[in-house]
């Protein structure tokens, strides 16, 4: 049975029962977080799929409600729904769950599946279940605040889904213009283009569910298009899931055309939708990350009469399983597709559209940086430090650059004290006028250990 999908435009629409608990990831929006009645806030990542976190987790829950009817209500990523997921489908033989995914790759790809896991040390996903949530809410406020990595890590997913469907919405990928605005346009002004991505990438999504539920017929491997190569690549740390799919999606577009008959335009086709979500990887390809990527990469679980099982896609909407391809030919692609991506003719692409003002939500980090970025560019950059009073600091260094800006060719002598971060964001707002500024600190504060901050 599928989950039952809402769309709800704001939290305040969403409706709690008084049997429901709710876990929430601690790394939401302050405003976020008020919404939602009474909440466990727990750090989400990898390391809440623990069995020592999973006890942890349901000792909290039943401190707050020890008798049935339950509802398990998990509002975050998909760490926290596979951690969330797990705990409902063991306490108590089973509990009722609910999904309330606050970013795009879970909206679009693990909420909906019913898969739930846990790690066993570094072994990713070795713990789990198939428990699929009786509800699952998209709140398109959510996306509004989601960072541009993360909205970009779900576009993978999201591209995935629609390569393997075959489906019309690839043509927004088509479009340079509309895909620069679906990865980074303010939400009401991608539109309809985004509503599609999103919409055709759950229906994809629920489909396969509904055809292999247990993952038994094998139409459920599917879904892993990239994943072998993917996680080979997030073993090292340093690039998250979407990115390091994005990668392995790539290696993939290679190979299918060398060995799946995937026509090199479809090739072609797929690795210019895929660029502007392509990141440096965080390795050199020499003979001892290759011996760790295969490792890694050839202990995959997807495995059949021993042989490593990977998804090609013969053409869009027609993904084809192999057990040709071992670790070895994936690193011998991600290696070639790299190449080609590095030495690419250069694209410089607008990170937001003229005209929009980002709302970010402003630590004292971000705001010493944009005030220095302000400082420092012709263009005008703002940015909304919000109604409470900036912490010292962050005074500090809106005091330092004001003065620096007073006059910018006159001699200027500052005296910032114990203002070490402060001090040190002006320090590369000076740097940028050599021969002008003089910084003086208090004599204790130039003997402790200084980490570069921009």
């Amino acid at each position: 049975m599928l989950p039952t999908l809402d769309v709800v435009p704001s939290l305040h629409d969403l409706t709690i029962p008084e049997h429901g608990v709710v876990l929430a990831d601690a790394n939401l929006p302050e405003a976020v977080l008020a919404q939602l009645p009474d909440p466990i806030v727990v750090e989400a990542g990898e390391g809440l799929k623990s069995l020592a976190r999973l006890g942890e987790l349901a000792e909290a829950v039943l401190n707050r409600r020890s008798t049935r009817p339950m509802v398990l209500v998990g509002v975050g990523g998909g760490s926290l729904g596979d951690a969330v997921g797990f705990l409902a489908s063991v306490l108590w033989r089973g509990v009722e769950l609910w999904h309330v995914p606050t970013t795009l790759l879970a909206m679009v790809d693990s909420a909906h599946g019913g898969k739930t896991a846990l790690n066993l040390g570094e072994r990713k996903n070795q713990l789990g279940s198939f428990y699929i949530a009786s509800r699952v809410v998209i709140c398109r406020e959510l996306l509004d605040s989601l960072p541009l990595d993360e909205r970009e890590a779900g576009m993978v997913e999201a591209l995935k889904a629609l390569w393997l469907d075959g489906s019309p919405a690839l043509a927004h990928f088509d479009e340079a213009a509309t895909l620069q605005s679906l990865l980074a346009a303010p939400v009401h002004e991608a539109g309809s283009a985004l509503d599609e991505v999103i919409e055709q990438a759950i229906a994809l999504k629920l489909r396969i569910v509904s055809e292999d539920p247990r993952e038994q017929r094998g139409i459920r491997t599917f879904l892993n298009l990239g994943h072998t190569a993917g996680h080979g690549i997030e073993a090292f740390g340093g690039l998250g899931h979407g990115p390091a799919v994005a990668w392995g999606m790539a290696a993939c577009a290679l190979l299918s055309y060398r060995d799946l008959g995937l026509e090199r335009a479809q090739a072609t086709r797929l690795l210019t939708h895929l660029d502007p979500l392509l990141r440096p990887l965080p390795f050199s390809f020499d003979d001892a990350t290759r011996a760790r990527f295969v490792a890694k990469v050839g202990a995959d679980k997807k495995r059949r009469d021993g042989r490593l099982i990977s998804i090609g896609l013969r053409a869009p909407g027609h993904p084809e399983l192999t057990t040709a391809w071992e670790a070895e030919r994936w690193w011998e692609a991600l290696m070639e597709v790299h190449e080609i991506w590095r030495t690419r003719d250069l694209t410089i692409r607008r990170g937001r559209p003229t005209g929009h003002t980002p709302r970010l939500p402003v630590d004292k980090s971000r705001a010493q940086r944009f005030a220095v970025i302000k400082a420092l560019r012709d263009a005008p950059v703002d940015f909304d430090p919000g109604d409470e009073t900036p912490p010292d600091d962050v005074r500090l260094t809106s005091a330092a650059l004001s003065a620096m800006a007073s006059d910018a060719h006159a001699p200027l002598d500052l005296y910032l004290g114990e203002g070490a971060t402060g001090g040190r964001f002006a320090l590369a707002a000076a740097a940028a006028r050599p021969g002008v500024t003089r910084l003086r600190f208090a004599p204790g504060l130039l003997r402790r250990p200084h980490q570069p901050l921009i």
